[in-house]
């Protein structure tokens, strides 16, 4: 009898477990520092589990920072800045349980303190229609003088990472031919030998990067480094290339993380940033590895 008590308490124990919901999560990817007048992207990141239904997420700034819509990144939210209060409404939240919705904002007169502090709130609808609140992960961006030399792009969560995107064709024409690749480190002038080896996330498989930038000769990775704001960016030769000496940034699994990466990349002020693709250590054309995936 004992034996069956135990048996009865262990699964209850066991109900009790899965039934228990996952926390809903909000959280931000952001520039560490930004510069007055100059425009940076927030992304949102909402972990929703298996919520759905209304939800809304609201966002309080100071006096001297205005918010812009980001249209191809509002995830099917409302959009309103109003009173200093940033909105996203959903009158249905997207089917996916971890999704992102972008905005762009710009710091139009220096904070007192020097810093701008984010917080937000999301609130969504139980089944019976009482409202929850989530407080998202608050911390403070660094604010510099117009004059500073700062980049917008992200400096964190190198994915890290808006229909500034460049088409699939724009990145077909620019890629001069599907051959094996090789890591150099960096060096001025001109090599005697490629000697490193491509990336070992890169040589097996399917994967994407963006490209930043390509040249005849090799350019001072560091000041890229400074002025992109990215510690991953790492040079990549294609010797029977027009331009050889390509700079990249980030490696993905999926097709749509490195696009993320690369628009938000392009929003920031790399302009010339695109997705390439690779399998087994040579790059193909984009179309074609996304067929794959």
């Amino acid at each position: 009898m004992s034996k069956i008590l135990a048996l009865i308490a262990a699964l209850g124990l066991c109900w009790a477990a899965a039934a228990q919901p996952h926390k809903v999560t909000v959280t931000f990817n952001a520039p560490k520092q930004v510069s007055v007048g100059r425009p940076f992207v927030v992304e949102l990141i909402i972990d929703k589990q298996a919520i759905a239904g209304k939800a809304r997420f609201q966002q309080d700034f100071p006096e001297g920072v205005e918010v812009e819509e980001l249209p191809e990144y509002s995830n099917f939210a409302a959009f309103s800045f109003a009173d200093r209060r940033l909105r996203l409404q959903w009158q249905e939240l997207p089917d996916d349980s971890t999704f992102s919705v972008a905005y762009r904002a710009t710091i139009t007169d220096m904070p007192t303190a020097g810093e701008l502090p984010l917080s937000g709130r999301f609130i969504y609808y139980t089944g019976k229609g009482e409202p929850q609140g989530v407080d998202m992960e608050a911390r403070p961006i660094l604010v510099a003088g117009a004059d500073a030399n700062v980049s917008a792009a992200y400096s964190v969560r190198e994915f890290p990472p808006a229909e500034l995107a460049v088409t699939e064709e724009e990145e077909e024409a620019s890629m001069d031919s599907a051959v094996p690749i090789t890591t150099l480190p960096f060096f001025l002038g001109t090599p005697a030998e490629p000697k490193a080896k491509l990336p070992r996330k890169l040589q097996k498989g399917l994967a994407y990067t963006v490209q930043l930038s390509a040249s005849k000769t090799t350019v001072d990775i560091g000041a890229l480094r400074e002025k992109y704001k990215l510690k991953s960016i790492e040079l990549v030769y294609t010797p029977e290339a027009s331009f050889p000496y390509k700079y990249v940034s980030g490696i993905f699994k999926r097709y749509a993380d490195a696009k993320r990466y690369a628009d938000i990349l392009r929003i920031s002020g790399v302009d010339g940033a695109f997705i390439i693709a690779y399998s087994n250590g040579k790059q193909i054309p984009t179309k074609d590895a996304r067929a794959m995936e």
